[in-house]
């Protein structure tokens, strides 16, 4: 067969387009594997994503999403992953839930933490402790969203942490301090953040109010954004 013929031509045009579909294929195929799936948004160190059916489960069995929770309010969580420098140095991943309004803010404050080698002990889901805000603490662990209402209200109204609006930082280094009582048992009564730490410099900034600057209590871990 001629070189020149059409029949030549007609062939090799088949197989120029077999190779581009091959490498269209192997395109797609290296996007999808390395790419966030879904609707995941990295900022920085962090990942952001709404809350997955397999994590929602693990909400309600865990305790954190408690019966009487508003059925909306799932849609307006998020579950971050972050990256934090534990007690002893050690490069970490953890995990949160927050409402998506402080979501951006959360990420980027840790971002920095990280950055900066600031300590933080843990950072996991409270349902971890099975939704028990004693355990979690106890185990100076940081954390954000477990649902429940506020107390001596007569509408039952969601507290900030049932919002995910508030987020406690290694409770067991910033008690909770009212007279005599300090939270978590143990801990010390000096806490550790300060107007001069870099947490609370950086939840500020973000427009963060923190339980330290109370006046009728002292909740040194707490800080939050209504």
């Amino acid at each position: 067969m001629s070189l020149f013929s059409p029949v030549f031509f007609l062939l090799l045009q088949r197989k120029q387009y077999k190779m581009q579909r091959i490498l269209f294929l192997f395109l797609f195929f290296f996007l999808f594997l390395f790419s966030d799936a879904g609707d995941n948004t990295r900022v920085g160190e962090g990942r952001i994503a709404p809350i997955s059916d397999s994590l929602f489960l693990r909400m309600r069995q865990g305790g954190s999403w408690k019966a009487d929770a508003p059925a909306t309010l799932r849609s307006q969580l998020r579950h971050l992953r972050l990256r934090y420098v534990d007690a002893d140095g050690r490069s970490c991943w953890g995990e949160m839930v927050v409402h998506q309004r402080i979501a951006q803010d959360v990420v980027e404050i840790f971002d920095s933490l990280y950055a900066a080698g600031y300590r933080i002990a843990h950072i996991a889901l409270v349902d971890d402790y099975g939704a028990d805000d004693e355990r979690s603490m106890a185990a100076n662990n940081t954390s954000a969203f477990n649902f429940r209402r506020m107390t001596g209200t007569r509408t039952g109204r969601i507290s900030l942490h049932g919002q995910g609006l508030a987020i406690d930082i290694n409770p067991l280094w910033n008690p909770y301090v009212k007279g005599s009582v300090v939270k978590p048992r143990g801990t010390r009564r000096r806490p550790a953040i300060t107007h001069n730490d870099l947490a609370y410099r950086l939840f500020r900034a973000h427009g963060f109010t923190w339980g330290g600057d109370w006046r009728t209590l002292k909740d040194y871990q707490h800080f939050e954004k209504k």
